[in-house]
C-alpha cells in the first residue's frame, strides 16, 4: 500500500509492482501522514490519517468503501496532523497536530493530541496547549510495546493508558531553540 501526494491510496502485489490499483478514485484525501494496515477482531483494516481534508479514514474491505472516524471536529474545522502513530498491538492510534481556538478573547492556533482506543473508529481529545505543534511532538514504537512519549516544549512526558500525562524529565538544549523551525521526537526501544 502507498499514498500519493494527490490523495490516492494505491495497492500492488510485491511480486508484480508494475501493476498498481487505486483504491479511492472517487474519494481522494491528500496530505496523508499515516497509512497502516492493522488487524482487528473482524479482519484487516486500512487506516489513512490525512490533512486534505483533515480526517482519519478507514476501510474494512481493502479500500472498496471508506468510513470517516468521529471525534475530530476540531482539526477538521481548521487544523492538521503533524504526527500519527499506532502502537505495536495495533489497538491505539495517536494523532498530534494543530487546531484552532475559537474563543474571541484568545483566538489562535493550539497544539492538540487525540487518541483512538477502538482502532481508528473514533477519537478523544487528550489535551490542547497554547504553543504551536512545531514545539511539541509525539513518539511511540510501532514494532515493540513501548510507552507513548510526548514532548511539550522542553518537558518530556509519557501518556498513560487512561490518557493522563506523567512527567519524565525537563530537557536542556545546548543552543537557543528560538531559531528552530520544528522539533521532531524520535526514539527506539532497547530490550
Amino acid at each position: 500500500y502507498a499514498a500519493s501526494a494527490m490523495g490516492n491510496i494505491w495497492k500492488a502485489d510485491l511480486s508484480n509492482t508494475d501493476k498498481w490499483t487505486s483504491l479511492n478514485d472517487d474519494h481522494r484525501f491528500g496530505g496523508v501522514v499515516m497509512l497502516r494496515m492493522i488487524t482487528t477482531s473482524n479482519g484487516k483494516r486500512l487506516i489513512a490519517a490525512a490533512n486534505g481534508p483533515t480526517a482519519v479514514y478507514y476501510s474494512d474491505d481493502f479500500g472498496i468503501t471508506w468510513q470517516t472516524a468521529t471525534g475530530l471536529d476540531g482539526p477538521k474545522s481548521w487544523g492538521g496532523f503533524k504526527r500519527a502513530c499506532t502502537d505495536a498491538k495495533e489497538q491505539n492510534i495517536y494523532l498530534f497536530g494543530n487546531e484552532w481556538n475559537y474563543d474571541a478573547a484568545d483566538w489562535r492556533a493550539v497544539s492538540t493530541l487525540y487518541r483512538s482506543t477502538d482502532q481508528g473508529i473514533s477519537f478523544t481529545n487528550l489535551g490542547k496547549w497554547k504553543e504551536s505543534s512545531d514545539r511539541d511532538d509525539l513518539w511511540l514504537s510501532r514494532d515493540t510495546i513501548s510507552p507513548v512519549f510526548f514532548l511539550r516544549g522542553d518537558s518530556l512526558f509519557t501518556v498513560t493508558a487512561n490518557g493522563t500525562f506523567n512527567f519524565i524529565n525537563q530537557l536542556t538544549y545546548s543552543t537557543d531553540v528560538t531559531g528552530i523551525g520544528s522539533i521532531t521526537l524520535v526514539g527506539t526501544v532497547k530490550n
